[in-house]
């Protein structure tokens, strides 16, 4: 039986799907050990290298929006003279797939049926996208690296201690059910980046506040943003 799941219409309801599958990830860890529990106690790996990498790569990735929130905090907390180039670094890091496709728009070739202005205009709009999905990305960074930190917690605990709740599951439309149209769900949800956008300005230096200024405006406005990003989209009126 093969199962899709639609793609959540909100932010809010996407959180919860990375979530669960963070916790996923997490609950195969000892997959990559040489021996893997089974039904009759521990065995030999049955995986191959390749599909184990798969495995460690999904662990790494689910621990990078946590891991950029620690360095960002780090540098600005402790390395105050250089808190600039921690910013910059990080901004790089969360900017890779918009100057992968600047790069990848300015060498490759454009169809010989496309002007130049009607390629500047679709390259124009694929970097807008690509932009705006940059700068939601910092705005969502406390959250998604506290939701991530939660996951991995929630996990060990239940595999090592409790051994309860291992097969959690919600689909997307259920979580959209649950959590219905409220303005204040983004809030709730987000209210992590709200305190790290107000209170970081009241305990760093004046060098580490500057270079927190590319972050924190859009770390306070992070519950508006994910409210917006969930409006309908608006239908122009078809020109004649």
């Amino acid at each position: 039986i093969e199962l899709f799941d639609n793609y959540p219409p909100r932010y809010e309801a996407d959180a919860r799907r990375q979530h669960r599958w963070t916790r996923g990830d997490w609950q195969i860890l000892a997959w990559l050990l040489p021996r893997v529990p089974g039904p009759r106690g521990w065995h030999s790996n049955p995986l191959s290298a390749l599909s184990r990498w798969k495995i460690f790569d999904n662990l790494r990735r689910s621990i990078v929006p946590s891991g950029l929130l620690g360095f960002l905090l780090l540098g600005w907390l402790v390395a105050s003279p250089v808190a600039m180039w921690f910013t910059v670094v990080t901004l790089l890091v969360l900017a890779f797939p918009l100057l992968a496709q600047l790069a990848m728009s300015l060498i490759s070739l454009p169809p010989r049926n496309v002007t130049p202005a009607d390629e500047a205009r679709l390259l124009w709009r694929d970097l807008r996208h690509s932009l705006f999905q940059w700068l939601f990305g910092i705005a969502v960074l406390p959250q998604r690296a506290w939701s991530t930190v939660d996951a991995v917690t929630r996990t060990m605990w239940r595999t090592v201690i409790s051994r309860r709740k291992l097969l959690e599951w919600e689909t997307a439309s259920e979580v959209e059910q649950r959590l219905g149209k409220s303005r204040w769900g983004p809030l709730f949800q987000m209210w992590y980046s709200l305190v790290l956008a107000l209170s970081l300005p009241l305990i760093l230096p004046f060098a580490a506040t500057l270079a927190a200024i590319p972050f924190l405006p859009l770390w306070l406005c992070a519950p508006a943003i994910s409210y917006w990003t969930a409006l309908p989209l608006s239908s122009r009126p078809s020109e004649e």
